[in-house]
């Protein structure tokens, strides 16, 4: 691995293989000679803070799930995600409330998901069949050459970018939000709320990030405490930084700021607009469609790309120019 953080990126791949591990994720087989095991590979990412700085290095094992074969690798995959406007709106709410919000991030979330398929994975890249010999579990009482050719993890628990893995991750923690006594929202199929003894707790999922809402300190590290207790968690405090969202909240005069600072920083420098000119108000113009489709499709893919926002004051703006997805034109994409 020839990098500037070879330390780090080799220290989060044991730590990624020890979880696993401890996890009880796969065992060490022989794979049938009629399934061919899925490839895996590493991928690693830098998690930054909201002002841009390293806050950890992170190195995660996915499987190709894109290998997959429906009917014989899984079956259903839908999972649900919390929309963002939901999100907003129970920070509104807790806001308007003065409610604790603070978040928690479960480690390796998709590992703890059971699976109901039989999926067998080649040994990833940073283990071999010799260190593994005595974990092997044989057809016969003395293996081949071809037999250890044959070596492979079964899969007893999910793993990143299998199709099935959010969905038996999100079946894994709303039962144990059901155990601890919380139920879904009518509106909301990624927020439940819980109440006990008059006081409200809510939790908001999105994939392994989780937003806890309380009415006060002693219920939230009431809730804190049981998903410590069932998952490997990182307590994050209170409410900074999710979903790409730097959240500044000053609970003393009532007043929250969501914006996305990287986010816009980053689509400027995609869109090679990092050094265009300002624009003083979101929208000043009428705006026409192109009289025929765009001749270059992704010109129209980059242009649906670009359409993102959390304030409020771009939301019309955005939707006025969402009305253009299919043909832009020239004119339209150069707002």
């Amino acid at each position: 691995m020839a990098s500037d953080e070879k330390d780090h990126w080799e220290a989060t791949i044991r730590k990624e293989l020890d979880s696993i591990k401890a996890n009880g994720t796969w065992k060490y087989v022989q794979a049938p000679e009629d399934r061919k095991p899925l490839k895996t590979t590493w991928v690693f990412r830098v998690k930054e803070k909201s002002d841009g700085i390293i806050e950890r290095f992170k190195a995660r094992l996915v499987a190709k799930g894109f290998l997959q074969i429906k009917g014989l690798d899984y079956s259903g995959v839908f999972a649900p995600v919390m929309r963002l406007e939901s999100l907003r709106t129970l920070l509104a709410v807790a806001n308007a409330h003065d409610l604790s919000v603070d978040q928690m991030d479960i480690d390796t979330a998709f590992l703890n998901g059971i699976l109901q398929d039989t999926i067998y994975i080649d040994l990833p890249e940073g283990l071999s069949v010799e260190d593994i010999l005595d974990e092997i579990d044989w057809v016969g009482a003395n293996p081949t050459a071809a037999d250890v050719k044959r070596v492979a993890c079964l899969l007893v628990k999910a793993l990143s970018c299998l199709k099935q893995s959010p969905r038996e991750w999100h079946k894994v923690l709303t039962a144990f939000l059901g155990e601890i006594g919380f139920e879904k929202t009518n509106v909301e199929s990624c927020i439940y709320t819980r109440q006990t003894n008059g006081q409200q707790a809510i939790i908001a999922i999105y994939v392994d990030d989780l937003v806890l809402v309380a009415q006060n300190d002693h219920v939230m590290a009431d809730l804190k405490s049981a998903i410590k207790q069932r998952f490997a968690s990182k307590d994050m405090g209170p409410i900074h930084y999710i979903f790409g969202l730097k959240i500044i909240r000053d609970r003393k005069k009532r007043l929250i700021h969501i914006s996305q600072p990287l986010n816009a920083l980053n689509m400027l420098k995609r869109f090679q607009l990092d050094r265009a000119r300002p624009a003083t108000i979101p929208l000043n113009e009428v705006l026409k469609a192109s009289d025929s489709p765009t001749e270059d499709q992704s010109k129209s893919e980059a242009y649906a790309a670009m359409h993102a926002s959390t304030r409020p004051d771009l939301a019309y703006a955005v939707q006025s120019l969402s009305r253009f997805l299919n043909r832009p034109g020239k004119n339209i994409s150069a707002k």
